[in-house]
C-alpha cells in the first residue's frame, strides 16, 4: 500500500483481530533518510493496561544513494511485520531504482526508394516496461524498554510467583501423600500388617487414620499448609513404622542370614583347606580368621535362638541390618589375610664348577719347568 503524502499523515496497518504472522508493505516516495513512528491506534486504549505507553517503536531508513539533479524521487519500499507472538517490527527496506536503457539507433533509409515499393503503414509503438533494481536499506530500531530498575522489579516479582508456584504444588502433593497414607493404612492392618499389629496398637492406629481423614476434608484440611501435613504425616508413622518394620524383618532377616552364613563358610574352607593357593598364610593369621568365624556363628546362633523365642508382634532381638554389619566386620579381618600375595619362589645362582686335576696339571709343570731354567 502506498503512505501517504504527507509526512504527518497516519495509517493503521494490522487490526486488533487480524490474523498473524502477518507481512505488509508501505511505499513511499522519499530520497532522504526518515523515519516512521509506530503507535498503538486511540481505539487500542479499551485493551491496554491503564496508564500504558502508546508508543510501540520508532524506525530510522537510511542508506539512500545519491540521486541525480532533477530525477524523479524514488520508491521506498517498507516491510512491517507483526510476527507469530504477535509483535509489531519494520522487517526490511528497499529502494526501487529504474534502470533506463540506451535506446538502439535504427537503420538509415535511402532517400530514394525503389520502382515499385509500397508504402508500408507505421506501427504504433508499443512503451517498454519500466525495470528496477532493489537497493537494500538500513533499518534502525528504537524501541521502548523497561528501565534496569523496572527489570529488577519485574525479575523480583517473577522469582515470588514461581516461588508461589512451587509451594502451592508441594503443599498439594503432601496433602495427596496423607491422603494417600490413611487409605492405604486402613488396608494394610487388616491385610499383610494383620499378624504383626498388637491390638492396642491397631486400635490406636485406627483411631489416628479416622482423625486425619476427618479433618482432611474440613475447611482447615483443604486450605492447611505444608508442614502442618508433614507433621500429621509424620504422626501416623509414628504408630505405622514399628510394625512394617517387623513385618519387614521376618523376611528379610533370613535373607541376611543366608548372605553372612555363605561368607562364614568360604572362609572356614580357604583356612582349613590345604590347597596350595593359602600355603603362605602364617599360623597366628589362620588361627584368627578361624576364631573370627566361630565368634560370628556363635553371635549369630544366640541371636536367632532367642528371636525364636518372641512373636511377630514383640520387637526383634536381631535384625538384617546388625547381620550385615557383622558380614562387613568379619570381612575386614579376612580381606588382609585372602587378599595376600603369595611371595614368588626364590631362584639361587648355582655356583662355578672346581676345576678337574687334569686342568689343574698344565699349569704345575709349567711351574716346574720354569722353575728348573733358574737353576
Amino acid at each position: 500500500m502506498d503512505a501517504p503524502a504527507s509526512e504527518d499523515s497516519s495509517l493503521v496497518i494490522f487490526n486488533r483481530k487480524d490474523e498473524y504472522p502477518k507481512t505488509k508493505r508501505v511505499t513511499f516516495r522519499r530520497d532522504k533518510p526518515f523515519s516512521i513512528d509506530a503507535v498503538y491506534d486511540e481505539s487500542a486504549k479499551t485493551y491496554l493496561p491503564p496508564d500504558y505507553v502508546m508508543d510501540i517503536g520508532k524506525y530510522t531508513i537510511s542508506g539512500m544513494p545519491a540521486q541525480e539533479a532533477g530525477a524523479e524521487i524514488p520508491k521506498i519500499r517498507v516491510n512491517v511485520q507483526q510476527d507469530m507472538n504477535g509483535l509489531f517490527s519494520v522487517s526490511s527496506s528497499q529502494l526501487m531504482q529504474e534502470i533506463k536503457e540506451e535506446e538502439k539507433p535504427t537503420e538509415a533509409e535511402g532517400d530514394e526508394k525503389k520502382e515499385g515499393d509500397e508504402k508500408k503503414e507505421d506501427k504504433p509503438v508499443e512503451p517498454k516496461k519500466k525495470r528496477f533494481r532493489k537497493i537494500e536499506l538500513t533499518v534502525q530500531a528504537q524501541v521502548g524498554g523497561l528501565s534496569v530498575a523496572d527489570v529488577s522489579t519485574a525479575t523480583e516479582q517473577e522469582l515470588k510467583m514461581a516461588q508461589q508456584d512451587r509451594v502451592i504444588e508441594e503443599t498439594f502433593n503432601k496433602r495427596n501423600e496423607l491422603e494417600s497414607f490413611v487409605y492405604e493404612m486402613r488396608n494394610q492392618i487388616t491385610d499383610k500388617l494383620a499378624g504383626f499389629i498388637t491390638s492396642d496398637e491397631k486400635s490406636n492406629l485406627e483411631t489416628k487414620l479416622m482423625e486425619t481423614e476427618d479433618w482432611l476434608y474440613t475447611d482447615e484440611g483443604f486450605d492447611s499448609t505444608k508442614s502442618v501435613y508433614q507433621q500429621k504425616l509424620d504422626d501416623m508413622r509414628k504408630l505405622s513404622s514399628p510394625v512394617e518394620f517387623r513385618l519387614t524383618e521376618s523376611t528379610e532377616r533370613g535373607v541376611a542370614q543366608a548372605e553372612l552364613t555363605a561368607v562364614l563358610e568360604e572362609y572356614k574352607r580357604m583356612v582349613n583347606s590345604g590347597d596350595d593357593a593359602y600355603s603362605h598364610w602364617t599360623e597366628e593369621e589362620k588361627t584368627k580368621l578361624r576364631q573370627t568365624c566361630v565368634d560370628a556363628e556363635t553371635w549369630l546362633f544366640d541371636g536367632l535362638t532367642k528371636q525364636a523365642d518372641l512373636g511377630p508382634t514383640d520387637a526383634p532381638v536381631i535384625t538384617s541390618a546388625a547381620i550385615r554389619s557383622k558380614i562387613v566386620a568379619v570381612r575386614a579381618v579376612a580381606l588382609p589375610i585372602t587378599t595376600k600375595p603369595k611371595p614368588l619362589p626364590k631362584v639361587e645362582t648355582p655356583a662355578a664348577p672346581e676345576p678337574s686335576e687334569a686342568e689343574a696339571a698344565p699349569a704345575d709343570s709349567k711351574d716346574e719347568a720354569e722353575k728348573m731354567d733358574l737353576d
